[in-house]
C-alpha cells in the first residue's frame, strides 16, 4: 500500500533544447518480470549509458551493493532529505515501511554531460520523469504469462512469504491493467526469451535517439 507519493512541481529542464543532452530511458513493469537485467544488457549495449541509481530507506538484501542496486540510506536520512527538497520525487511503501526516490542533481549532472540514464522506475517516478524533463523514453515490460512471473519472484527471492508473493502478484495484475496507458511502448517478455526482447527494447530506444 502507498501511503505518501511526492513529485517535484517545478519543471527542470522543459526550457533546455541542448541537443547533447542525454535521455532518460525508463525501464518499467511488475517485480520478476525482467526490466532489471534488461537494463543492465542496455547499459553495455548503448554508448554512454549508465543506470540510474535510486535512493531507498530499505534494508539490502545477500548479495546487493551500496551504489549499484540502489543508494541504501537510514529512514531518518530519507526524511532528512525529503525536507531539505533533494528528491525530485518518492514514495513511501506501508507494507514495507520504506521509502523509494531519485534524486534531481544527480539526474542533472548526468544528463547535462549527455549521459543517457536507464532507469526503473514506478508509475509515480515515471510520471515525474515525463514531466520535467524533454528527452524520455517509457518502455513497459510484461509478462507473458503470470504463472511464469510468480517462479521468476520465487526463483529471485526463495524465502518470500505466500502472503508476500500473492501481494506482488496482485499488484502486478493491478499495474498492467491500469497503468500501461502511460507507456509509449508496450513490450511483452515471454518466458525463456529474454535475450530476444532485450533486442526488441535496443530496437525502440535507437530509433528514437538515434
Amino acid at each position: 500500500m502507498i501511503f505518501k507519493t511526492l513529485i517535484s512541481p517545478l519543471p527542470l529542464f522543459n526550457y533546455m533544447k541542448n541537443k547533447k543532452q542525454g535521455w532518460i530511458i525508463v525501464i518499467a513493469g511488475p517485480h520478476g518480470v525482467g526490466e532489471t537485467t534488461i537494463s543492465k544488457a542496455l547499459v553495455k549495449i548503448l554508448p554512454r549509458t549508465e543506470r540510474l541509481v535510486t535512493t531507498t530507506s530499505r534494508p539490502r538484501r545477500t548479495g546487493e551493493k551500496n551504489g549499484r542496486e540502489y543508494n541504501f540510506i537510514s529512514k531518518k536520512d530519507f526524511e532528512n532529505k525529503i525536507k531539505k527538497g533533494y528528491f525530485l520525487e518518492y514514495t513511501y511503501y506501508q507494507n514495507r515501511d520504506a521509502y523509494y526516490g531519485t534524486i534531481k542533481k544527480e539526474i542533472e549532472k548526468k544528463i547535462n554531460r549527455g549521459i543517457n540514464l536507464i532507469a526503473n522506475l514506478d508509475i509515480i517516478g515515471t510520471k515525474a520523469m515525463i514531466k520535467n524533463f524533454d528527452r524520455v523514453i517509457t518502455i513497459f515490460i510484461r509478462p507473458d504469462k503470470f504463472s511464469n512471473l510468480s517462479q521468476r519472484l520465487k526463483k529471485r527471492q526463495p524465502d518470500i512469504d505466500p502472503t508476500e508473493l500473492k501481494k506482488r502478484l496482485d499488484s502486478a495484475k493491478k499495474e498492467i491493467k491500469t497503468e500501461m496507458k502511460y507507456y509509449q511502448h508496450i513490450v511483452v517478455n515471454p518466458e525463456g526469451q529474454l535475450d530476444k526482447t532485450t533486442t526488441k527494447v535496443t530496437q525502440l530506444i535507437k530509433k528514437t535517439i538515434a
